[in-house]
């Protein structure tokens, strides 16, 4: 029977146009009628080769996939050898070379120059390349090195250890389990306790052992040498392209390992990457002299900064770059449900480590956890699949380090030294094996890997343990803490639990306790369920006062907002309109809603959608300060950027458009992750794609909101916001 036909199926231009009597009658005999125009060697089949209704027919899809294969394969015997004739056996030359030439902003057009076909001396001809030396980088080297692999590394600066030896000499959090690599290098290296939690050591000791180990396991060693590109065989990666003082040079592999940090090597190839909060763009801010919140792959917004406080340091500790979209992403909401993973090869124990402030640009798990239950210092714990270092789409290529595939708030807790440089040591076995094995990163079995794994004591038989149990209460258990001075543990354990708690949880809103009735309704909140909102009406409406925080004795913490801001967050998901008037009074009463939690009600009133609170909500577009004036940006957040930009959006959700100008002048801001929200934040709101030129902006929207066509354009606009 034939397959369903979709009209608006592309279909591709080739050589020779097929017609219709062509496929009506079988006739695909033509190898031209295969072959795409202006391509040589891409042939195609199927559908995409005509729009005819009868190329959807069985008949017509068997002879056009006969006839591509047959035209391909009369193509390929008079094509040209593309292995290069020096290549090593068993590597074949790369047929063409991939690098980041984009720009530093995605969203703009560089002029570009033609670059002309040249040749590049081989340097190394290796089992595995790893892209820097940092803190995954140096034991993913000696690790695959040990296991018998040739190993070159490529590493940027004048020696190894990346953050945790130029700059944070520190131990924080991290899995209390240590391989034999982790404890040899513990053993040369002597520690002190200055904080809870954190051990010091000195940078340039562990610096020279990371380095010593790698020189006796037979590691080639490059420093001050930039990856400038890669080696692609198809969607296989086969080494990369280096430049230092000598000029570029070429190291083929038959694995890849990027540890760059900011997934140079895997961007380069083309893999997809995300960046920073889903909400705003926004990633953790980089410790340079003072906090900044910029983009450390955009080299003119990290200079800007600097220029604002110059420093000597060589670097900054980097807490996100780009996260890799790899064949799975680790979210926060598997860490909170305790999930396990079959194919896990390292694991990793810290808390949810942000420098951010509260924010309505978190994420909801992001507000749950901290705004609302402020749960800082709460320890976290879980394991890394093999699946998150393997980019979707790429070949040979392991991405280790702050960029394997997880989501922003994952990445948040998932980013200590320790763990990081076990899961390096396990990235580089991996290496080793596919080499060993003569298999690709994704043909190799990962039970062998973690077989080789557990040997090294990377892993424990307890980290395999798919039926475990996960690390908090049964809500039967959890449930007969609300009430008492274990409130806080019992709300964990119950909204880790989900949906399982919410039939123990709904009886108790109408508890004689009112402790109890307020604890299950706010965790019923942030479950989803509407059931406590009367009781969150009522905190919002008396100003309930309570916070919660999670402590640890002799370490800092981050207390919760007050439980009516709490209230507040949850009635603008729920979108309740009975919210409102206490939602207005607050937002006249800056003692009640200070700056840093306004945002959190004029969120929750753009979310609600009553237009009647524009009026209370325009004032917060013209709250700031200098940007200049600022060292730590990350705290400074929702002051300088943070209640502008929301109360814009909010304002379009209710049919006001009074913040786009606001944000066409955010347009000039110095801050490039300004820059990209604001600009996201005008296209979703105008429909208009314009660039991120301030000026260009300007001139549409006083032309726009001059004439019928503009208001009309307006009023399109103030829909299309309103839009979830």
């Amino acid at each position: 029977a034939p397959e369903p036909f979709v009209d608006d199926m592309p279909v591709v231009a080739c050589h020779t146009p097929l017609r219709r009597a062509d496929v009506c009658e079988l006739r695909f005999a033509e190898p031209a009628a295969f072959q795409i125009d202006a391509l040589n060697g891409l042939f195609v089949a199927g559908r995409a080769l005509s729009p005819e209704p009868e190329m959807a027919g069985l008949q017509a899809l068997l002879c056009s996939g006969e006839g591509a294969g047959r035209a391909a394969a009369e193509w390929a015997n008079r094509a040209p050898d593309v292995i290069a004739p020096n290549a090593r056996a068993g590597i074949p030359s790369p047929s063409r070379v991939r690098e980041l030439r984009n720009g530093p902003d995605i969203a703009e057009t560089y002029p570009v120059l033609p670059e002309p076909e040249r040749t590049l001396p081989v340097a190394e001809d290796v089992d595995v390349v790893v892209v820097g030396g940092g803190t995954s980088g140096a034991t993913a080297a000696i690790a695959a090195a040990e296991e018998g692999a040739t190993v070159a590394l490529i590493e940027t600066l004048g020696g190894l250890g990346g953050t945790g030896t130029y700059m944070i000499s520190t131990y924080y959090w991290g899995s209390t389990h240590h391989s034999i690599l982790s404890r040899n290098i513990d053993r040369r290296i002597p520690t002190f306790e200055w904080a809870v939690g954190k051990l010091r050591y000195s940078g340039q000791t562990k610096m020279q052992v990371l380095q010593d180990m790698a020189l006796k396991a037979g590691v080639r060693l490059y420093y001050w040498t930039v990856c400038a590109g890669v080696l692609m065989d198809g969607q296989a990666v086969r080494g990369v392209v280096a430049e230092n003082a000598e000029g570029r040079r070429v190291f083929r592999a038959k694995v890849v390992i990027d540890a760059s940090g900011h997934g140079d090597v895997a961007a380069a190839a083309g893999a997809s990457f995300t960046r920073g909060r889903d909400t705003d763009g926004f990633m953790m801010e980089m410790n340079m002299p003072g906090k900044g919140l910029r983009d450390p792959t955009n080299a003119e917004d990290i200079t800007a900064f600097l220029m604002k406080k110059p420093t000597l340091n060589v670097v900054f500790p980097l807490r996100e770059s780009r996260l890799i979209e790899g064949d799975y992403t680790l979210t926060f909401k598997d860490i909170l449900s305790g999930k396990r993973f079959p194919d896990a090869i390292a694991s990793w124990r810290s808390n949810y480590d942000t420098h951010f402030p509260h924010s309505a640009n978190q994420s909801d798990p992001a507000q749950d956890w901290m705004a609302i239950m402020g749960l800082f210092r709460k320890p976290l714990e879980g394991a890394i699949p093999y699946r998150c270092l393997l980019p979707r789409s790429l070949d040979n290529l392991y991405v280790v380090g702050k960029a394997f595939s997880s989501d922003h708030d994952a990445k948040i807790a998932v980013r200590m030294q320790r763990d990081l440089q076990q899961l390096g040591e396990a990235s580089g076995v991996a290496a080793a094996l596919c080499v060993r094995q003569g298999k690709t990163v994704r043909g190799l079995s990962f039970e062998a890997v973690q077989r080789e794994l557990l040997r090294r004591e990377v892993l424990r038989p307890a980290d395999l343990a798919t039926d475990a149990r996960p690390d908090f209460d049964e809500p039967d258990i959890a449930v007969q803490k609300l009430g008492t001075p274990d409130a806080l543990n019992g709300m964990i354990d119950l909204y880790r639990a989900g949906a399982r708690s919410l039939p123990l949880l709904r009886p108790l809103v109408a508890s004689d306790n009112p402790d109890v009735r307020v604890e299950a309704a706010l965790v019923l909140g942030m479950l989803g369920d509407r059931t406590g909102a009367p009781i969150l009406l009522e905190c919002l409406a008396q100003r309930h006062p309570r916070i919660f925080a999670y402590t640890i004795e002799g370490a800092t913490k981050k207390d919760a907002v007050p439980v009516y801001c709490s209230a507040a967050i949850l009635l603008g998901r729920f979108k309740e309109q009975a919210a409102v008037p206490h939602l207005l009074t607050c937002l006249k009463d800056p003692e009640t809603c200070p700056l840093d939690q306004a945002s959190f009600a004029i969120a929750a009133l753009g979310q609600i959608g009553d237009a009647s609170a524009a009026p209370a909500i325009r004032p917060f577009l013209r709250v700031g300060g200098k940007v200049e004036d600022v060292v730590d940006e990350n705290m400074a957040f929702e002051s300088l950027w943070g209640v502008r930009t929301n109360a814009a959006k909010a304002l379009a959700q209710l049919g006001d458009l009074s913040g786009v100008p606001v944000l066409i002048d955010l347009l000039a801001d110095h801050q490039a992750q300004v820059r990209d929200y604001v600009h996201r934040l005008l296209k979703d709101i105008t429909g208009q794609a314009i660039g991120k030129d301030r000026a260009t902006w300007q001139v549409w929207w006083e032309k726009k909101a001059t004439t019928d066509d503009g208001r009309r354009t307006t009023e399109k606009a103030a829909r299309r916001a309103q839009k979830p």
